[in-house]
Parts: C-alpha cells; sequence; structure tokens
C-alpha cells in the first residue's frame, strides 16, 4: 500500500497546471486532479511505471483511409514492467474505444480478427484476444465497412478458475491504442452524370425509346472504370404514391439491337445495373409501350452503408438523376441517313461487305418509320474517301448503273434514281463519309414532302484478308513461280522478286542465307510453321519462330494448275409456303434457297417465275440478291428460282399456297389477355410518426386499449409492446414497420372497418410533438378489375372491297362494315371503323393495330372472343 501524496499546482496563462515526480520500481499510480477547495470537480488518469515500454502497437498496414471490406494490421509487444524483456505467452484484449461503453445503435461496423468487439453491458463484452509469441509479439487485423475507430489494446482481469483473462476494458487497465482508421467506401464521393441522347418525346415501345448516356468520375474528376451503377426510375423510388411510371428498361443483343425488356436484374424491367468501359462511360435505353406517360431514370452506386440495402438507394450513395423523357406514338419527326449490310445490320466497321446508304425517315426516337406511303428518289450524294485505298461507288441513273472508282482523299457527287448508293471496299481497308440532299415524297395527289439537307453517315473497311505489319500467323500456301506465300485466311504476298525491296529470312535467331533455303524450310517442315512477317522502310523480313508437329496443318505448294475445281451452288430444300391473298410478299435472299461450299463465293438470282401468275408473281431483286412473291388471288403455284454463284446455275422450286384473305388475329386463342380479379377489401390504417427512440413517456390508446410506451424505447421495443398487447387483450388490429414508419392496421376491412388511434396528453415519440390523434386512412371494398379480350388487325382490305367483321363474346355479338368500294383501306383505317362499333357490356378501344374489348362490368367468365369476317361484295 503506497501513502497518499498530495501537492498543489499552479496554472499558467493557458490554464494548464504541470507536475513531475520520479519513481524506482514498477508499479501502477492512480492520479486524481481536483481544483482547489472544490473537490467536486476532479479527473482520475493512470501511471504505469516501468524500466521500459510495456506495451506499444505499432502499424503492419500503413495508411488512415481503408477502403470497406479491406485490413489493417497491427502489432503489438508486451515487455515484464521491472526487467524490460519481452514476455511470451501473455494473453492481451484487443478492441476499439468507439465500441465501449455504447448503446448498441452506436456501434461501428468493423470486426478484429474476425470477431465482432464491443462492450455495451456485463451481457454484452466481447474483445478479441492475442497470445504474444517468444518475441513478445502478437498480430491483430482489423476490417470494417463506413466505421471509424480508435484500435485499443489493454490487459484485462484475471478471473478466478480460468486461464484466459477478463475481457471487460476498465480505464485503470494496462493500454495502449493507435491513431484513428476510417473505413470508407472510395466511391462515396465519385460524380455521375447522365444525358439523354436526343430530344424529351421519345416514340412508343422497346424498339424506339430513348437512350442515355452515363459518365462516372472519381473526386479528382478521373473517369472511374469497371463500376457497377444501378439505374431505376425516380417515379418508382422516389417514396411518392402519386408519381409512377409505365416505362422499363430495353434488351440488347449482342449486336445492340433493341429485342425486348431487360429482365436481367428485375422481373418487370424497372431496373438494371450497367459497368462503365474504359472511359468511364456506360449507356442504357428506356421505353413506353403506352402514349402520354414519362419517365425519369436515377442513376446511383450501391456503397452499402450500414443502415443501406444492397441494390437500394440510400441516402448519401453518389447519385444523379437524369432528363426526363416524355413518350408518345411514333410520328415522322425527321429524317437521317444510314449504312447498312445488305441484309440490314449496321456495324461499326463493315470489314468486307459493302455498305449501303440510303436516307430513312424516323420518328422521335431517331428511329427508322416502318409501314409509311414516303418515296426517297433522285437523292443528291457527296462521297468522300477519307481511307487509304479506293473504293467503289455504284448508283443507278436514269436506269443505268452506274460505277465509279474513288481515289483516297477524293470527293463524287452523283444522284441516284432509287434514293440509294453502294460503296464497295473491294477487300481493301479504307473508309468514307458520305452526305445526301433530297426530297421524301408522299405517295399521293398533293401528298406531304419532307426535304433533308447535308445528312451525313459513315462507313469504315477493314480488309479481313489483308496483311498488317507486322503480322504474326501460320504460312498456309508457297508459290515459287509467283513467288508467294499465303497465311492461313489472308491474301498472298511476295516473299521474292519486287523491284526495289531487299528480302531477310530467319529461323528463329539464325538468318537465313537465301530466299530458296527459306521455301525448303517450309517445305520439309514437320507441321504448322508459324511467321511473323514485318516491313521496314524498303525491307521486308520473315521470322520463323515455330514449326508444330502437326502434318495435316504443314504449309503446301499452291500453283495455279493445282486451285480447287469450283463447287457449284446447291438448291436447299424449300417448305411449301402459305400466304394471304390479301398479305405482304414474301421475300427471299440466294442463300435461303440455295447454299455453296465455296466460301468466297456470291449467290446471286439470275431470275424467279411462277407457272401461274394469276395467284402469286415472282420478282428479283435489282442487286440479284434476292427475289420476293406477291400473292394475287387465291390458289396454288410453283415459284422456279435460278441461282448461280458466278460459275455454275442450278433451279430450285417450291410451292406457294395463296388463301383466302385474311384480316384479323385473336390473341390469346380468344381468351382473355386480361383475366377479371375481383375486388380486394383493404383495412383501416394509422401511421405514426418516424422516430428513433420515445422522447416523453406516455399512453397511446389503440381500439380503446391504452398501452404504456416508456422513455427511450426503441421503435423496434415500441413494435414489440403494440403487437404483444394487441395479442394478449385481442385487439381488432395489428402493426408492423412499413418503410421506417410504424403502421397499425384495422383487423376488419372494407369501408365498414373502424380504427382510432390516440396518444395522450404526455407522450411524444419524436421530440417536441405530442402524438395526439393519429389521422386514419379509412378501410375500402376494393375495386373489379374487368376481363378483356384483343384481336389484332393484320391486313387492311384492298381497293373495290366490303368487309362484315363479326365479334362474338358469349351471347353477345355485333357485326362492322369496313368499306373499301371507292378506295383501299388501310390497318389503321379498319382499326379506326373498328373501334367505333358497339358490343352490349363491352367497350370496344384501339391501340395501334389490336382492337380491345373490355367488360363494363368486371364479372367471371369463362367466354371466349370469336371474330369472322367475310367479304360482303
Amino acid at each position: 500500500m503506497k501513502a497518499p501524496v498530495t501537492v498543489e499546482a499552479v496554472t499558467n496563462e493557458e490554464g494548464i497546471a504541470t507536475y513531475s515526480y520520479t519513481r524506482y520500481a514498477a508499479t501502477n499510480d492512480t492520479v486524481t486532479v481536483y481544483a482547489s477547495g472544490d473537490r467536486s470537480k476532479f479527473s482520475t488518469g493512470y501511471v504505469f511505471w516501468a524500466v521500459d515500454t510495456t506495451l506499444e502497437i505499432t502499424e503492419v498496414t500503413t495508411g488512415d483511409i481503408i477502403n470497406n471490406g479491406a485490413n489493417k494490421t497491427y502489432k503489438v509487444a508486451y515487455k515484464d514492467p521491472e526487467t524490460g524483456k519481452p514476455v511470451s505467452g501473455k494473453v492481451l484484449n484487443v478492441s476499439v474505444k468507439e465500441n465501449i461503453d455504447v448503446t448498441v445503435d452506436k456501434l461501428q461496423n468493423v470486426t478484429i480478427n474476425g470477431i465482432k468487439v464491443a462492450q455495451t453491458s456485463t451481457s454484452n463484452t466481447t474483445a478479441a484476444q492475442v497470445t504474444t509469441d517468444s518475441k513478445g509479439e502478437a498480430t491483430f487485423t482489423i476490417t470494417g465497412a463506413n466505421a471509424e475507430v480508435t484500435p485499443v489494446v489493454f490487459a484485462g482481469e484475471a478471473v478466478t478458475g480460468q486461464t484466459l483473462p477478463s475481457q471487460k476494458y476498465n480505464a485503470d487497465a494496462l493500454q495502449t491504442t493507435a491513431k484513428k482508421v476510417k473505413f470508407g467506401a472510395l466511391q462515396a464521393d465519385y460524380i455521375l452524370e447522365v444525358t439523354r441522347d436526343g430530344g424529351e418525346t421519345a416514340a412508343t415501345g422497346y424498339d424506339n425509346g430513348r437512350k442515355y448516356k452515363l459518365v462516372v468520375k472519381d473526386k479528382n474528376g478521373k473517369l472511374a472504370a469497371n463500376e457497377t451503377v444501378n439505374v431505376a426510375f425516380n417515379e418508382d423510388i422516389d417514396g411518392v404514391i402519386s408519381t409512377t411510371t409505365d416505362a422499363k428498361f430495353v434488351k440488347l443483343d449482342n449486336e445492340d439491337n433493341q429485342v425486348g425488356w431487360d429482365t436481367t436484374v428485375d422481373k418487370d424491367a424497372k431496373k438494371i445495373t450497367v459497368k462503365t468501359d474504359s472511359k468511364g462511360e456506360a449507356s442504357f435505353i428506356i421505353g413506353n409501350t403506352k402514349e402520354n406517360t414519362y419517365a425519369t431514370p436515377i442513376a446511383w452506386i450501391d456503397v452499402n452503408y450500414q443502415s443501406g440495402k444492397v441494390g437500394t438507394l440510400d441516402q448519401g450513395e453518389p447519385s444523379a438523376t437524369a432528363p426526363i423523357s416524355y413518350f408518345q406514338s411514333p410520328i415522322i419527326d425527321g429524317s437521317k441517313l444510314v449504312a447498312e449490310t445488305k441484309d440490314g445490320k449496321k456495324p461499326s466497321d463493315f470489314e468486307d461487305k459493302d455498305a449501303i446508304f440510303k436516307v430513312v425517315l424516323v420518328n422521335q426516337s431517331g428511329k427508322e418509320m416502318k409501314n409509311h406511303n414516303y418515296k426517297t428518289e433522285k437523292v443528291s450524294y457527296t462521297v468522300n474517301n477519307t481511307g487509304s485505298n479506293e473504293a467503289v461507288v455504284e448508283y443507278t441513273y436514269n436506269g443505268k448503273v452506274e460505277s465509279e472508282t474513288l481515289a483516297p482523299n477524293r470527293a463524287t457527287s452523283v444522284v441516284a434514281d432509287n434514293g440509294t448508293i453502294t460503296v464497295k471496299p473491294n477487300g481493301k481497308t479504307t473508309s468514307v463519309k458520305v452526305l445526301a440532299t433530297g426530297v421524301a415524297k408522299e405517295d399521293k395527289t398533293n401528298g406531304k414532302e419532307y426535304a433533308f439537307t447535308a445528312k451525313e453517315a459513315t462507313a469504315k473497311f477493314t480488309a479481313t484478308k489483308e496483311i498488317s505489319n507486322p503480322y504474326t500467323g501460320a504460312i498456309k500456301y508457297y508459290d515459287t513461280d509467283k513467288k508467294t506465300i499465303t497465311f492461313d485466311g489472308k491474301d498472298a504476298i511476295k516473299y521474292a522478286g519486287e523491284s526495289g525491296k531487299k528480302y531477310k529470312y530467319y529461323s528463329g535467331n539464325i538468318e537465313v542465307a537465301t530466299e530458296k533455303a527459306f521455301i525448303d524450310l517450309l517445305a520439309n517442315a514437320s507441321g504448322k510453321v508459324t511467321v511473323t512477317y514485318k516491313v521496314e522502310d524498303d525491307t521486308k523480313s520473315f521470322h520463323i519462330i515455330n514449326v508444330g508437329t502437326d502434318a495435316a496443318n504443314k504449309p503446301v505448294e499452291k500453283k495455279d494448275d493445282t486451285k480447287p475445281t469450283n463447287n457449284a451452288p446447291v438448291a436447299k430444300q424449300v417448305a411449301d409456303q402459305v400466304i394471304a391473298s390479301n398479305g405482304s410478299k414474301l421475300t427471299f435472299t440466294a442463300n435461303d434457297v440455295a447454299s455453296d461450299a465455296d466460301k468466297d463465293d456470291t449467290l446471286k438470282i439470275v431470275t424467279a417465275y411462277t407457272t401461274n401468275s394469276t395467284v402469286a408473281t415472282a420478282t428479283t431483286d435489282a442487286n440479284q440478291l434476292g427475289f420476293s412473291v406477291e400473292p394475287k388471288g387465291e390458289g396454288s403455284t410453283t415459284v422456279t428460282v435460278v441461282v448461280t454463284d458466278g460459275k455454275d446455275n442450278i433451279n430450285v422450286s417450291f410451292k406457294v399456297n395463296v388463301s383466302t384473305a385474311s384480316y384479323t388475329s385473336v390473341v390469346n386463342s380468344g381468351n382473355p389477355v386480361k383475366d377479371f380479379a375481383p375486388a380486394v377489401p383493404t383495412a383501416a390504417t394509422a401511421k405514426l410518426p418516424e422516430f428513433t427512440s420515445v422522447a416523453k413517456a406516455g399512453t397511446i390508446k389503440v381500439q380503446g386499449f391504452d398501452i404504456p410506451l416508456t422513455l427511450g424505447s426503441t421503435q423496434a421495443q415500441v413494435l414489440e409492446t403494440l403487437n404483444k398487447f394487441i395479442n394478449d387483450y385481442k385487439i381488432n388490429a395489428s402493426a408492423k414497420l412499413v418503410d421506417k414508419a410504424i403502421v397499425i392496421s384495422s383487423t376488419e376491412t372494407g369501408i365498414a372497418a373502424t380504427l382510432t388511434v390516440v396518444g395522450d396528453s404526455t407522450l411524444e415519440l419524436v421530440d417536441g410533438a405530442v402524438l395526439g390523434t393519429v389521422s386514419t386512412t379509412a378501410g375500402s371494398d376494393g375495386t373489379a378489375t374487368p376481363a378483356k379480350y384483343a384481336v389484332k388487325v393484320l391486313n387492311g382490305v384492298s381497293n373495290g372491297t366490303k368487309v362484315d367483321f363479326k365479334f362474338t363474346i358469349g351471347a353477345k355479338t355485333v357485326t362492322v362494315a369496313v368499306d373499301a368500294t371507292a378506295g383501299a383501306k388501310t390497318v389503321a383505317d379498319v382499326v379506326d371503323t373498328l373501334a367505333l362499333a358497339t358490343l352490349d357490356g363491352y367497350t370496344i378501344t384501339k391501340n395501334g393495330d389490336v382492337i380491345e374489348l373490355t367488360q363494363t362490368t368486371p364479372a367471371t367468365t369463362t367466354d371466349k372472343l370469336v371474330v369472322e369476317t367475310k367479304k360482303a361484295n
């Protein structure tokens, strides 16, 4: 027992008093400082005397800011206080200051050596324990998320009957702390920018929609690559019940075609995730099937704060709200020049394929409008060769096919009768920029006109058979007569014999003396020979870098007289075709009806004809790459097509059956597309204000029963108290947590449901706000959903024809006549006429090319929709 020592020290001008003393033995002191004359104002500290630093902590992993989920490692050293020597086998406790003597809601999200450390009560005391090695050292690792903590290492008190010390922290324990360390998400300070690619009005349909571009930057403005970003609609997640949207996210295939709704993340296509590219950029497309609607995309990065949910936008997460888009039915909104392949694809690189340029009319989304009656003829084109090789421009002028060869850095202007031109790279790498000017005219008397000026498009061609410099590949052929070698899949190149050129040959690092010796190495190889070809100034070099053992792939000599003979086209088995007499023409490509083993051959149609032109006619396309069959009348005919590969011709025949005119198709086999659903009654509800813990104790009366709530009760504890009281006393109510607030509901449902929730004069859930009477939402009987049927209009009615459309549902029927005796009726005309019909018990409306019949009074039904059509003249 040490005798107490009392001394007096005087504060300086900064209010600081100091006192120094010395001890000459290892011991511990408790130092209490208090104001002279007022013992109630004091502070206590502890001094541990030793011959050397007894307990020390050092960083193994440096840095005070650590990414969420990453580790930071520390080393602890313990020495005997009397001898100063390292102590082996000493058990020490490790925790963090911020998790000691706090309530559970204040605990920081960290673990030490995988243990969640905390000291909130005698029943919740957990520290990590480490044991020193022969050097008196031990290590521990701390990890966490969205937390800021101070690691502390301390000696626990001995526990009688136990080998390990207590894990409880006491202020007078031998201890040491490390610097505060912060765990956080690097992405928390990221900046998101979302821009709309186009105007604010878009056309309806997933194949239209509106594209958005997204850019992600870090806090220093550097583009963030490979970041996953969530995207949803603000109307769906803003928590406001009055704002909703029917918009969805559009799915793209591998060629960026819009093919439907993207349900990868959400089954309703209401949310997606995108990943930024190397430039920190990403994009997405939204769409809607309903007109007069809108949507506002919102993007965010999920940093998963302690209170947050994965995939949910939480407060504090980096986010950006995109410009709004409105949706309307597609209308002609402009024009654009497009470049596409013969099969309609629009690649970024046409490679060896020809590029067809044409002007198309577009809707509000910038997508091509289909099924319009505008023609673009006599279009003026200016073609600029922006590449390094010649390109050929083909077009039709005054009924004659013209062709111009365009050198690099040159331009030409042409007029195309049919509004299209074709640019051919002829196996070379090059590029073009094309401008188009003209007028799109409506195909009727006094029709509208759309003028377009300087519409621009480009095309890039990369020759797939051209050799790059340098190039490494397998040698397929060698030709000693032409002095060429051919890499697999590439054009032949000279290995000797060019004026002004020098040649060098190598096998590994050894130079080969002559061209003959080089060819002998190819001819005598045991298998595939891999060569690197390189051109520097006027010198071509060939390096043999590997010789395989697969004899089947060794280079072979190829002479003109050893070239393979032509493989003639082979007819395909074309199934019988069925088409309605008023249906659209059938279209085929040459490859649909024939195949060719020679991959370099292009199949073309020489001619196409039918055995009965009153049933159907066949027409060859202008480019001879395909043909079409157009119905003329009911019956059967045989179509014969002559196909050529430029060397051999074959005939392909198949049957076409033209059926009675078809006008409609009933959706879902006549069953309702939307089934009847009975009304679902709702309960009366009362929503308590959001709160963390009860600010002032009091009583809440639910359905006439008083339920006491104690001061400091958390929201979870209040919910538990309410439900226990309700269950114990069979109160006609229930309580649950909905969006961070407690909602009390009546057990009864419907408009007769009643609910009263009243706080007494003292109860405050939120500090300063007496609860009082809680506003109640009355119950309702709900609303039933009527059954809905649908029929799609397939074709219009031809000129001089009158057709009766008969709709039958159960015992109800109506017949509508579409009269085209004075002029043809389009699909839209037919839809407009049918939508004017009335059917007892149903409302008839139109939706695009679909007629919808909806029950006026919702009721269970097993009736089917039957639609019959009959010519009336």
